[in-house]
């Protein structure tokens, strides 16, 4: 064994052995001691983080957040000694665990964020705890895990639920819970809890939240081919983000105009939004909602058959996404690339793209798209004439798009594997 390898061993297992026979008290104010110095070399206690409308509003960037993990690290263990824990040792537990927490999501550490944010609730009770909880939602389901995410929400919004709860969380909750429904196809439910949303808003006169609210009803809209009622609702969300001087909100509001637009096929029009928007995210420093904004194009570009601007936009967007941590529109560029290599005859490249696309599906639990990519698969299997493995693969997914309802990929897919099929020169499997 190389030497030092071997020193780096023992090492490890002297410090494992020294740090076991300490007696729990020891260990606890040794936890202790290495926090306080900690906290003297980087300035000493930071401010707590505050909430308003569900979103960091008092929460500065400080050297301190770098080690705010190990900090947090040291008060829970500090604190597993003392009981009860003093209020001063969990009030530090608290800040380094929403302060860690914050830093991990805007280096786009998704899952490590949402763990200590789910920490944070664990320590909290009421809104407290609710706001963690959403907090921890929305990270989850950043990385992809819907299921999770949503099962977070329910918690948050079961704890602020009561007699409208609290004016500002309860709507927050609302958002994130429909958004989560909307994203699985869930349409009807989604519209549902942005709509009590709305109302709420419109009640407590929260005109920030109220046009989130509007620009998710109107992707609701713009889904089930509403396209009058979307256009129209982006456009007031257009005009309220304008006059609040919120260029975040402005810049989201004309990418989701410009998707209602091409759905209207004035494909010009759309272009020319499309570009704005991502200017304006470009101009904000916002990588997560430039490459939202791409992705939407590169979807219209595809559905208007531009194929060639469709698949340079989706190689642009898929390090975009890998870069921000969004798995689930990670497995969706993927997919989209396996379907512009299908159409390029290129179909062992396709079927490896289309295999690592299915294979974040099933890891972060996305039933939509694993069927929407076993189809992409059974279609590149068609092409390497390996019929009877590509017809069991289709059928799965075309099973599960049904089984899941989302008509329109339905149709979608049944017709790319009649294209594929007469390509290929075989009857089609339905």
């Amino acid at each position: 064994m190389d030497a030092e390898i071997a020193y780096l061993f023992r090492h490890a297992l002297l410090r494992d052995a020294s740090y076991e026979l300490q007696l729990p008290a020891s260990r606890a104010a040794l936890h202790k001691h290495a926090l306080e110095i900690l906290e003297d070399l980087y300035g000493g206690l930071p401010p707590e983080p505050t909430t308003d409308s569900g979103m960091p509003a008092s929460y500065a960037p400080l050297p301190i957040d770098e080690v705010a993990a190990e900090l947090a690290d040291h008060a829970e263990w500090a604190a597993k000694a003392q009981s009860p824990v003093t209020p001063e040792l969990q009030d530090r537990l608290r800040i380094y665990l929403k302060r860690a927490a914050l830093r991990a999501e805007r280096s786009f550490q998704n899952r490590q964020s949402a763990r200590l944010w789910r920490r944070a609730s664990d320590m909290q009770q009421g809104l407290g705890r609710a706001h963690a909880l959403l907090y921890a939602s929305r990270m989850e389901g950043a990385a992809g895990l819907a299921s999770e995410a949503e099962t977070l929400v329910r918690v948050a919004l079961a704890i602020v639920d009561v007699s409208d709860g609290e004016a500002t969380l309860l709507p927050e909750c609302l958002v994130q819970l429909g958004h989560l429904c909307s994203s699985a196809e869930r349409h009807e439910e989604a519209e549902q809890h942005y709509q009590r949303g709305l109302e709420l808003c419109e009640r407590h006169n929260l005109a920030r939240l109220a046009t989130t609210l509007r620009m998710r009803l109107a992707h609701v809209c713009l889904r089930t081919g509403r396209l009058e009622d979307a256009s129209s609702l982006y456009k007031r969300a257009l005009a309220e983000s304008r006059e609040r001087g919120a260029v975040a909100s402005e810049a989201l509001s004309l990418a989701g105009l410009a998707s209602a637009t091409a759905a209207m096929g004035r494909h010009a029009e759309a272009d020319e939004m499309f570009e704005q928007a991502l200017e304006m995210h470009r101009q904000q420093g916002d990588r997560r909602a430039e490459s939202l904004t791409l992705g939407n194009m590169a979807s219209y570009l595809w559905s208007s058959r531009q194929w060639q601007r469709a698949e340079d936009a989706i190689r642009r967007v898929l390090p975009m996404h890998r870069e921000v941590g969004n798995r689930l529109f990670e497995t969706r560029a993927l997919g989209g690339l396996a379907s512009c290599l299908v159409r390029h005859d290129q179909p062992e490249q396709a079927l490896v793209t289309a295999k690592e696309a299915l294979a974040i599906d099933r890891e972060i639990g996305n039933p939509v798209e694993e069927g929407i990519h076993l189809c992409t698969i059974g279609r590149c299997l068609v092409l390497l004439d390996r019929l009877d493995e590509a017809e069991t693969t289709w059928r799965k997914g075309i099973a599960r798009l049904r089984e899941l309802r989302v008509t329109g990929m339905v149709e979608y897919s049944v017709g790319f594997m009649r294209e594929v099929c007469a390509k290929a020169g075989v009857q089609p499997f339905e």
